[in-house]
């Protein structure tokens, strides 16, 4: 059940999978005027109407009981747990001077800096210009494949106030690739987001000494970036989506692969295009520590700068990841990757695919017509080599209704249908059937619960089956042989000891063949039993064949030949 109306009355799930009317949520904003839940003094007595619960916000789940035979279908879990996800925390916008609920990252980080139970820092020490700035990057229109456009970054999330602060800081930075630092003021500022071409330039004239790495050339730190993120359509849990595949690398070394998980990030194209980034600023082309003389002064507090080292053939623009001052003044160290603009480049090519949206829970009142109908064979052996037969049907499940399977049954050429039995979800079962009949089955699905009840859907188009109550073949006849003579001969053997043996087919030929041969006799009889078949035939030789069936007309392979002469 989900009340995205900010509070509106949920009074009854009629069409809501699977509780239907049988499950209700009303929910109470906490308002100084409320008046008591009615769905409560209405049934517990001891609750009256001055118990109104007035500034409290709480909710009101009622399941009302269901026959037992339909309890695992309205509450398959057991009862229905109630989770609220609610626009709860208003925060500052430096651009307006305005408070109120929002998705911008940059205003739920200046006030998680600020905030209490955050870092509790005076907003008088935060750099509002740079955050008013930051916000308006958040808010920049990104065209999406599917058409229209979304905000660059968006947040969507709640924590616990048992978290360390640091890390809910940690988690709203990554959605949407953002860094704390201080200004030459001395205030909080926020930077990222989006490449920002370096103002800083250091070339051999500055630099004293470096050391350089070779980067994701072929010792790629992982080279397929496993992507979550947290699907608001899927009640905010983390879905996976595409990951960040770097193809080139993997065909050289293999895939070597990383998780990402973005737990605040609420969309998944903003999740790939963060992807994107984290999968350059950890595989970066080249690393280099430097050490200049003092002029390397401006790269401080920079985010990036750019690099020229004639001997490495770099020219470059470089993250700045640790900068420091030497002890005794005389030069500055830092540690650099390489990053650019093509990190934060972006088309509407590189989404990869849509993650699966969860089905809606609201339920159409006319069923589904069943798909996927298969018809098998049911077989109970009731005496030593009898068996009784039964159809059984099963259809695809399906999810998003209430709706129970029925079925029908009929012999192929008659005209009256008879109802099949349930024999479990998508499955239906016939009465015991004659052998060696043929049947049509048809399947529906009919609703059992709330305002579906009594409706029936299409039925599928009819499936044939013949029955065979015993499809395993008695053994092989022994003991074939002929005795020929004038005019005349016998062939005689004895009978399959199998429990099912029912019958003896005799074929004669005039070849080696079985497939040419005739059948001239049929003995019926006890299993072992000594059977013989005489019959006139003109002089010539001839083959005999006897085959062993069941009662279901089962045939065992052919004993023989047996040949004879006539004279």
């Amino acid at each position: 059940l989900n009340d995205t109306q900010g509070g509106a009355d949920i009074s009854s799930g009629i069409g809501v999978y699977p509780w239907f009317n049988h499950v209700s949520v009303v929910n109470h904003l906490g308002s100084p005027s409320q008046a008591a839940a009615t769905e409560l003094t209405s049934v517990f007595p001891a609750w009256t109407t001055d118990h109104r619960l007035r500034g409290l916000a709480y909710s009101v789940l009622r399941c009302t009981p269901v026959k037992e035979k339909f309890f695992s279908k309205f509450y398959p879990n057991g009862v229905p747990g109630l989770r609220v996800v609610a626009r709860a925390t208003k925060v500052l916008d430096p651009r307006t001077a305005t408070v109120a609920w929002s998705e911008n990252p940059a205003l739920c980080i200046m006030d998680h800096l600020t905030y209490a139970r955050g870092f509790n820092i005076p907003l008088a020490l935060i750099d509002q210009a740079s955050f008013s700035a930051f916000a308006n990057i958040c808010d920049q229109a990104v065209p999406l494949a599917a058409g229209g456009t979304e905000p660059r970054y968006r947040v969507g999330m709640t924590y616990d106030l048992t978290q360390e602060p640091r890390e809910v800081l940690r988690l709203l930075l990554q959605s949407c690739d953002a860094e704390i630092y201080s200004t030459a003021a001395g205030k909080v500022g926020i930077r990222g987001a989006i490449w920002a071409v370096p103002t800083v330039t250091l070339t051999d004239d500055h630099i004293l000494s470096y050391q350089y790495e070779q980067g994701n050339d072929k010792l790629a730190a992982f080279n397929r970036l496993k992507l979550t993120f947290s699907n608001r359509l899927a009640d905010y849990q983390p879905v996976e989506i595409d990951p960040w595949e770097d193809l080139a690398s993997q065909a050289v070394v293999g895939v070597m692969q990383q998780d990402l998980s973005l737990t605040m990030v609420p969309s998944w194209t903003q999740a790939r295009r963060l992807g994107k980034i984290a999968s350059a600023k950890g595989n970066p082309r080249h690393r280099l520590t430097l050490r200049t003389t003092l002029a390397g002064l401006d790269a401080l507090g920079e985010r990036a700068v750019h690099i020229m080292i004639d001997e490495l053939g770099i020219d470059a623009d470089f993250l700045v990841e640790k900068f420091e001052i030497a002890g005794d003044f005389s030069a500055c160290d830092m540690t650099l990757a390489s990053l650019d603009a093509s990190a934060y480049a972006w088309t509407t090519e590189e989404e990869g695919s849509a993650p699966v949206t969860p089905a809606n829970t609201a339920v159409d009142t006319t069923p589904p017509t069943p798909t996927g109908l298969s018809l098998s064979l049911t077989r109970t052996e009731t005496t030593s080599g009898i068996f009784s037969v039964k159809i059984r049907a099963i259809v695809d499940a399906i999810s998003g209704g209430a709706w129970e399977t029925i079925g029908r049954y009929r012999k192929t050429g008659d005209t009256a249908w008879i109802d099949m039995l349930d024999d479990g979800d998508w499955t239906l079962i016939t009465d015991v059937l004659s052998d060696g009949t043929e049947f049509e089955v048809q399947a529906a699905h009919a609703g059992f619960g709330g305002a579906n009840t009594g409706s029936v859907g299409d039925w599928t188009d009819a499936e044939t089956i013949s029955v065979v109550a015993d499809a395993t073949a008695p053994d092989l006849p022994s003991g074939l042989g002929v005795s020929a003579g004038a005019g005349s001969a016998t062939v005689s053997w004895f009978s399959a000891t199998s429990a099912n043996y029912f019958s003896s087919t005799v074929y004669r030929g005039t070849t080696t063949t079985f497939g040419a041969a005739s059948l001239v006799g049929q003995y019926y009889g006890a299993a072992g039993q000594f059977l013989s078949h005489t019959e006139s035939l003109d002089p010539g030789t001839y083959y005999w064949w006897v085959v062993s069936s069941n009662r279901s007309g089962a045939d065992s392979a052919p004993s023989g030949p047996a040949s004879g002469t006539v004279t």
